[in-house]
């Protein structure tokens, strides 16, 4: 299952590729607002943010006008290889043109890699002890100099209060610091890159952020509460074991593949409670089909849409287990498109703008197989 809900690193590394043409483009733009702010009226909405892809702050102002409102958060992914990883995150932040020009408005999530490497498959054993030794190296001191250069690079970039996104997706098996099989180790490596952040930054912030089905298994990777502030979880439309349509492109039974999902939310926000932590959604997006991905994925999908937007309205509106933010992975990967603003969904999109947009528009489900969060 963790397998089909891999990371989006592929699309994540060839973005940083494209890094010369986005910052020339976005260079021409200034620093105000779309001015289409509009009302207000539910949780989920105030606490907008995307992914627009890699420094790419053209395609962040184009969502919010499509969207007819300003959002408030900004996502960001650094690189996992240890030589390009600083660069990177001086890509984003710190040269002209860049998501500095909006620092005066937005907060910067910063996804900053716990550990350096290729990606690797957590269920062998040669997997599990690459990671060790990746982690290993960052609990002993190795890349504490490259973490102190992008936290600097973040803080004075303007984004001294970040929320830091620190070894993403730990409880899957794909990246270079899974923490499946090492999760002492993983405590270890996320306290010590904390303590290197906040000698930085005393005002950075800090989210656990797991999977939908992986996040149940790895408590025993959790860091402790004096070194979180969020609880996350990222939350797609796609590797979901109900049964699929060929015909519609999407599931049969979408409520069903929903309430998959609702287990895992369920558990991120009664795990946040008891904690003491607000919860946040780092990466959600619908999936479709492309040339690759031929079957496993929603699609347009409005009840996802509609699920996301009622979960997090249900929400206590303030302290443990309330919504710290949401931001949509506006980006389409090799794990399948997820555009919300292209062409691929018009119904969910429609849906999207009814809940998040400038015209926010509470939509109650009529289904009554509906869930009850």
């Amino acid at each position: 299952m963790e397998s089909t809900r891999r990371g989006r690193s592929s699309v994540r590394a060839r973005a940083a590729l494209a890094l010369t043409v986005a910052l020339c483009a976005t260079s021409l733009v200034g620093e105000a607002s779309t001015g289409v702010t509009g009302a207000i009226t539910t949780p989920a909405a105030q606490q907008l943010g995307f992914y627009p892809g890699y420094a790419n702050l053209i395609q962040f102002k184009a969502l919010e006008t499509w969207v007819g409102r300003d959002a408030n958060y900004v996502l960001q992914f650094a690189d996992q290889t240890a030589t390009k990883f600083p660069g990177s995150v001086w890509g984003q932040v710190t040269k002209a043109g860049a998501l500095q020009t909006i620092a005066n408005r937005v907060t910067l999530v910063e996804s900053i890699p716990l550990a350096f490497g290729n990606n690797i498959d957590a269920s062998t054993a040669a997997g599990q002890a690459y990671a060790r030794t990746a982690l290993q190296a960052t609990a002993n001191g190795a890349n504490d100099a490259n973490y102190r250069i992008a936290a600097k690079y973040i803080r004075d970039g303007g984004y001294a209060d970040s929320i830091i996104r620190l070894g993403w997706e730990f409880d899957g098996g794909w990246y270079p610091w899974s923490a499946r099989g090492n999760e002492a180790l993983w405590v270890t490596a996320y306290r010590h890159v904390v303590g290197v952040f906040r000698t930085i930054s005393p005002t950075f912030r800090f989210d656990w952020n797991g999977d939908p089905g992986a996040i149940q298994k790895e408590t025993a990777a959790y860091p402790g509460d004096a070194y979180v502030d969020i609880i996350g979880l990222d939350v797609y439309d796609k590797g979901i074991p109900v049964p699929w349509s060929s015909a519609t492109k999407s599931w049969v039974d979408p409520v069903a593949a929903l309430n998959w999902d609702l287990t895992s939310l369920r558990f991120q926000r009664d795990f946040a409670t008891a904690h003491g932590k607000q919860v946040s959604y780092p990466e959600w997006a619908l999936s479709g089909v492309t040339t690759t991905v031929t079957s496993g994925v929603g699609g347009d999908n409005p009840t996802f849409v509609q699920g996301m937007n009622d979960f997090m309205n249900a929400l206590p509106s303030s302290g443990p287990g309330s919504l710290a933010y949401q931001a949509y992975f506006n980006e389409d990967a090799g794990d399948g498109n997820h555009r919300i603003n292209a062409t691929y969904f018009p119904t969910a999109q429609q849906r999207y703008r009814s809940a998040f947009g400038s015209t926010t528009d509470f939509i109650v489900s009529s289904n009554n197989s509906a869930p009850v969060f």
